[in-house]
């Protein structure tokens, strides 16, 4: 007899049309073996997918895995990169785990299991004071962009409270994804290390004040010029990253609200020697709306454990409740065999 969360997952997945898009729920499992399914690894994949786990900001020793709503969105979105029908790469990309040092052993022991690489990530060392408990590893995102620890081509860094809609393997062909001169009449200051000559990093403006329409009509959007951190896409590179741990290592010059977000968007700066690029719109946009779900917007940006009863937040309960059907199908077939 299937278990509560698969049946939940497949009724959840089928019903109401704003699902119309996501109803493959009945999963052909033959072809999976719990715990040892071959995935693309840096030797064989230009690209990679990015997913920062840090520790769970108020974890406690005896709380179980699965408190941890973070991880539980990782292993939800490897699920829907890797496995989901609807959504699957359809091309060798590899599916990394950045995972810092308080990550619980089992917890990344799972997300091997469940395809991914995990990766452990060092510290950055910083002087910056973070006083909210849930951003306070949020600059070891960074690593990401280091390329000692992903020698990709391109890298997309993709926050793991993100629903899927469709396979992503374009997103690394977008044509702002390209290399970019760096423009040498606007060099940092004296006090920051060399550039690199060239580079790469695309994102999506942040627009909090969206309206009902798609596409937005963004150059007339206020907050034009700064981009969110949810979907970022670079090329790792040596000068780049040491670049940003010498503005990290200056937090007086860029703002602090979202650490990381507004590091990266002074680094990026459109007057500065190298500009962010816009990825196509129908990739990601933050904060989610209907019209983006009725759009075919790629990525949707929303938390399955947040109450709401917006397409996103339904979609996003969906899709944790698959993943662990999906997953628990595969025991109890691995169990009788």
């Amino acid at each position: 007899m299937a278990s509560f969360s698969v049946l939940f997952g497949i009724w959840f997945y089928s019903r109401g049309s704003i699902f119309s898009t996501f109803r493959q729920a009945n999963i052909d499992q033959s072809f999976l073996h719990f715990g040892t399914t071959p995935i693309p690894t840096a030797s064989s994949s230009q690209y990679a997918v990015a997913i920062f786990l840090g520790k769970w900001w108020d974890e406690k020793d005896s709380d179980g895995d699965d408190i941890d709503s973070y991880y539980v969105a990782a292993r939800t979105l490897v699920y829907q990169l890797l496995y989901a029908p609807e959504t699957k790469f359809t091309s060798p990309v590899s599916v990394v785990i950045l995972a810092t040092e308080a990550v619980r052993e089992s917890k990344r022991q799972r997300l091997r299991a469940d395809g991914a690489i995990v990766v452990d990530t060092e510290r950055l060392n910083h002087s910056l004071e973070i006083g909210v408990a849930q951003y306070r590893e949020v600059f070891d995102k960074l690593r990401a962009f280091d390329p000692t620890v992903m020698p990709f081509e391109k890298v997309a860094l993709i926050d793991a409270d993100m629903v899927v809609t469709r396979p992503l393997d374009a997103l690394f062909q977008d044509t702002n994804t390209t290399l970019s001169p760096v423009d040498n009449s606007k060099l940092p200051a004296a006090d920051l290390p060399e550039l690199p000559d060239s580079y790469t990093f695309a994102a999506t403006p942040d627009i909090p004040a969206r309206k009902q329409i798609f596409p937005p009509d963004v150059d007339n959007e206020w907050h034009r010029d700064y981009f969110n951190a949810g979907v970022m896409l670079s090329s790792p590179n040596d000068k780049l990253f040491q670049y940003y741990l010498a503005i990290l290592a200056q937090p007086d010059i860029f703002g602090h609200m979202w650490p990381e977000q507004d590091l990266l968007n002074f680094a990026h700066r459109w007057d500065g020697p190298m500009p962010w690029r816009q990825l196509n719109l129908s990739w990601h946009l933050k904060p989610p709306l209907e019209v983006d779900v009725d759009a075919g917007m790629a990525m949707l940006h929303c938390k399955y454990w947040e109450s709401g009863e917006d397409s996103c937040h339904r979609i996003s309960r969906a899709r944790r409740w698959q993943m662990q059907g999906f997953w628990e199908g595969i025991e109890r077939k691995n169990i009788r065999a």
